[in-house]
């Protein structure tokens, strides 16, 4: 790989070395975007593929309390390794293509890969240290302390690996970042089987596999792109990236928080003994996993292509691009939209297909934790304004109001509805934190989002899901299936016929 592969006015739709003088058309954003999202997708499809056909395994091996635990420690590592990050991925992005000259381009990206490890390891040293206190507030036995030292551990080398997938998301080298991502996954489930089932490690197993691969992969991507720029990180550079990444950190945080949050507090809010409470937090993190197939199928592999495109798109700064970034959010938002029906109508027979009897009601929770995922996407397209006038401020206020309201919201439902409650707050803050996005990005850099549009395709989405759930179940569970995804499949069809999904204005081109 080379860093020198991409320039800021190489177009998406073009390889690094390709001309740069064929026009930008909303028409050729779209099949940039399909052509790369659909290589992005293969390494998510190919995890979920083989995570549906373990569901079995797992579920057989590892006890609903046990995975409780693991679920906690999850939440925690997950936050960690936003924190550990400095948000410094976005930062690169944000920077790489206003950065014309080659040296300081070199500089950019060892600082980018260098700094974060450097500065957050005395953090990890002291989480490891304070691992015995942190198991108490989550309310899961001290002899799990060894257990969180090792995600920590582990979540340290993912930090590395993320930065160094961001470098080849801006390069635009798909098919590299799909290839160690396919290895990362073959190598992390096979590990996976081998010690849960094998060797009866249980979540010990998983743990001390996430910790192997990552390892290998964090140190490998590290080691290879500053071997790549053969030059040291500068500390002006470092500076540039921490002034404008770091505002995003509380805000990333949030946002992780918003969408784990729930399990640490089910732990709490829920009443009876720690068992029930802990099967309960299992169950939903069950119906969360599936929730979150929306986010893994779909937003994350748009958004590996389309995070650092869009932003190349927004320094041009002219109302034609400012018209294709809007209405590559609502084509992103539909498709998202489909892919949300299909899970949740298929949330219920999939798990009794799958799973014990005892992980079925976790299907409750599927469509509200897809929605919010649905709306979670949108925040990245409603960002695009914030980013791009370096208002990133704003996010860490947006990040924590849409968090306490996300707690307020649990501590008044969960005691009384259970782990659905906790699927509302979710829903509720996702959607806050994504209305304020677009509030503020507004103010500093106006782009036409088609809201009409994208509430009427929301409202459609939830008749949709009604009729199936309703029309479509019967005594077979393969029956029931089937008939939900038909129904569910009618959704893009009736939006051609409604007019919200319009035909691509091939004359909207950027100069």
């Amino acid at each position: 790989m080379s860093i020198t592969q991409v320039t800021p006015t190489t177009t998406a739709a073009e390889t690094s070395d390709a001309s740069c003088s064929a026009p930008v058309t909303l028409r050729s954003e779209l099949q940039s975007v399909r052509r790369h999202s659909l290589i992005y997708m293969v390494g998510p499809a190919f995890s979920n593929a083989i995570g549906f056909i373990l569901i079995p395994v797992y579920t057989h091996y590892i006890d609903r309390a046990h995975y409780g635990v693991m679920s906690l420690v999850d939440v925690v590592m997950s936050v960690m390794m936003m924190i550990l990050s400095l948000g410094i991925s976005d930062g690169l992005t944000r920077f790489f293509y206003t950065t014309t000259d080659e040296l300081q381009r070199r500089r950019l990206v060892s600082s980018a890969v260098f700094g974060p490890g450097l500065i957050t390891f005395p953090i990890v040293m002291a989480m490891m240290f304070a691992s015995g206190a942190v198991c108490r507030l989550l309310g899961i036995d001290v002899s799990y302390r060894t257990y969180f030292g090792i995600s920590l551990a582990a979540a340290w080398f993912s930090m590395w690996a993320e930065i160094g997938y961001a470098y080849l998301r801006i390069c635009y080298m798909s098919k590299t970042f799909v290839a160690l991502t396919s290895l990362q996954i073959a190598a992390s489930l096979s590990l996976n089987l081998y010690f849960v089932t094998r060797l009866g490690w249980g979540i010990w197993g998983i743990c001390y596999s996430t910790l192997i691969v990552q390892a290998l992969v964090g140190t490998s991507l590290a080691m290879l792109i500053m071997g790549e720029t053969r030059c040291l990180p500068k500390m002006t550079e470092l500076r540039r990236l921490l002034g404008f990444s770091i505002h995003l950190v509380p805000s990333t945080v949030a946002l992780q928080m918003t969408n784990y949050l729930n399990l640490i507090l089910l732990r709490w809010l829920l009443t009876g003994g720690s068992t029930l409470v802990l099967a309960q937090v299992g169950l939903y993190s069950a119906g969360q996993k599936l929730g979150v197939v929306v986010n893994r199928f779909v937003t994350v592999p748009f958004q590996a292509f389309w995070r650092p495109r869009r932003m190349e798109l927004a320094v041009q700064d002219t109302p034609e691009m400012r018209r294709i970034l809007a209405r590559m959010c609502t084509y992103a938002t539909l498709v998202t939209c489909q892919f949300a029906l299909w899970i949740s109508v298929g949330a219920a027979p999939v798990l009794k297909l799958l799973c014990d009897e005892d992980y079925w009601d976790a299907h409750r929770v599927v469509p509200l934790i897809a929605a919010s995922y649905v709306v979670l996407g949108l925040e990245h397209h409603f960002a695009t304004g914030m980013h791009f006038a370096r208002r990133t401020h704003w996010a860490t206020a947006i990040g924590a109001f849409a968090l306490l309201t996300l707690i307020v919201a649990d501590i008044v439902l969960v005691p009384r509805y259970g782990m659905v409650a906790a699927a509302v707050a979710t829903l509720l803050s996702t959607s806050l934190r994504s209305s304020l996005f677009l509030a503020v990005s507004h103010h500093y850099h106006p782009i036409p989002f088609e809201l009409r549009r994208l509430t009427l395709a929301g409202l459609l989405a939830l008749a949709v899901y009604g009729l199936a759930v309703q029309l479509c179940t019967f005594d077979s569970v393969w029956a029931t299936l089937a008939c939900r995804l038909l129904v569910a499949s009618s959704y893009l069809p009736v939006l051609r016929v409604t007019a919200c999904w319009q035909p691509i204005e091939n004359e909207v081109t950027l100069s």
